[in-house]
């Protein structure tokens, strides 16, 4: 299927550029580039797809589109996005940009936001303000997140129209159009109609000095009203102290064998050293995974996983959409979807995750390739006290990141991950590369790594 696709696409190549190179040279191109992909030669594909950059024209930016999409590796969308980055011809960055807003695929849209996002000029600008209105929150996202790089005043007006529209639901996209807000302007307001009413005084001081546009960006204290995102923040539920911002959340839950072990309580000191918070618990005989057997019962992970998540499903919103994924040698979930986190959908999960105990191996690998078959969720939390593990072997870690990556090119979603900072390293949890894989993730894709020892 792959050579089909990529053979239809040098065959599209052939006409669009015939006219620009020589039809041996392109012919040679492609003969590269197939051999490349049949080889698994990623490295060649991507400079190759940087070589149909330099055709510079509005054909080579629709060849390079489609490598950059039908290929699903993060590597080549890469390169696809440097190549289109490379397009100086006027045609083509009007084709560009009129993609960006047009394309009937959000996937396009997508990359060709990215790639102007590093580009300068009035129709960039008019381009990315247009897919504030874009249908998909995935390129209303990084339309915001360009317009709040470029730092110009004039977007405030667009990004408060915005937040009129979506502040109801409070999702992410809403906390990053805030920061924009606020990287504009210097001040943070609640509501879209208290920046609507700063924003019409500070345009008319702007329209009085206009060679001084620094006056949008108050410096010092300020005499308005003010408010924090941190505030919102506090209010958020909260699993092992990080909030949860999303209203689209997918929760992905260990519950192999190891997660029965048994941790003591612990406390850091200021150097960072962790010790017992009872100094005088005697510790009893370690079970398999070094766990402490003389502990209480609630001592062990599962359990402390169990209340906490409870806990935060309880005090979700119910604009809040979620779903619940408990992995080991196995997958199960709560729901084939998100659902909304309705009074009756709370205790439902609430229920189904405290009849859940741990069993079997530590298959994150297939969890998460579970997960992202979801096409709704923005945030994923992952917990997890171990490598990957199967059949008594240890799974690497680094194809597990790899495909991640290549999975969450254009989702972008955000993952914020949970693990055990006191486990021994065992056969079946190695705590090296629990944390290498861990930590991966979180760094990855805009998330943030927990340590859990309390």
């Amino acid at each position: 299927m792959r050579k089909l696709v990529v053979l239809a696409i040098l065959a599209a190549a052939v006409i669009a550029v015939a006219t620009v190179v020589q039809a041996q040279d392109l012919k040679a191109l492609g003969k590269r580039l197939n051999q490349a992909i049949q080889a698994e030669d990623w490295s060649t594909v991507c400079s190759v797809t940087k070589e149909i950059g330099a055709l510079n024209n509005k054909k080579a930016v629709k060849i390079i589109i489609q490598i950059g999409l039908q290929i699903e590796r993060k590597d080549v969308y890469e390169a696809a996005k440097e190549a289109l980055n490379s397009i100086t011809d006027e045609e083509a960055l009007e084709y560009i940009c009129e993609q960006a807003r047009k394309n009937k695929k959000w996937e396009v849209r997508l990359l060709l936001v990215e790639v102007i996002a590093d580009k300068d000029g009035d129709t960039v600008f008019t381009t990315l303000q247009d897919c504030l209105k874009d249908r998909k929150q995935e390129v209303v996202r990084e339309a915001v997140l360009a317009l709040k790089a470029k730092g110009d005043y004039k977007v405030v007006d667009a990004l408060i129209e915005l937040l009129h529209r979506i502040e109801k639901e409070k999702g992410l996209l809403w906390v990053e159009v805030r920061k924009a807000l606020t990287s504009l302007t210097g001040v943070d307001y609640k509501t879209a109609k208290e920046w609507e009413g700063y924003w019409t005084i500070r345009k008319d001081e702007l329209k009085a000095a206009p060679e001084r546009p620094e006056t949008a960006r108050p410096t010092g204290s300020v005499d308005e009203p003010r408010t924090s995102i941190d505030e919102e923040k506090k209010k958020a539920p909260k699993f092992f102290g990080q909030e949860v911002m999303s209203k689209k959340i997918l929760f992905v839950i260990d519950r192999s064998g190891s997660m029965q072990a048994r941790d003591p309580a612990m406390k850091k000191s200021e150097g960072g050293q962790l010790t017992p918070v009872d100094p005088n618990h005697k510790k009893g005989p370690e079970d398999p995974w070094g766990g402490d057997t003389s502990l209480p019962p609630d001592r062990a992970r599962i359990e402390r996983v169990k209340k906490e998540l409870q806990k935060c499903i309880a005090a979700m919103d119910p604009k809040t959409k979620f779903n619940v994924l408990y992995f080991s040698s196995t997958i199960a979930m709560w729901q084939k979807k998100l659902v909304y986190a309705s009074s009756q959908s709370k205790k439902s999960a609430i229920k189904w995750v405290g009849g859940l105990g741990p069993m079997g191996a530590t298959h994150t690998d297939d969890a998460l390739k579970k997960a992202f078959k979801d096409q709704e969720f923005d945030t994923m939390f992952l917990l997890s006290d171990g490598q990957p593990f199967r059949n008594g072997q240890m799974v690497p870690v680094d194809p597990i990141l790899e495909w991640v990556r290549n999975a969450n090119r254009q989702r972008k979603v955000k993952i914020f991950t949970f693990g055990f900072e006191g486990v021994k390293s065992t056969q079946s949890v190695n705590r090296e590369e629990m944390l290498k894989l861990l930590q991966g993730l979180a760094r990855d894709h805009n998330g943030k790594f927990t340590n859990i020892y309390w």
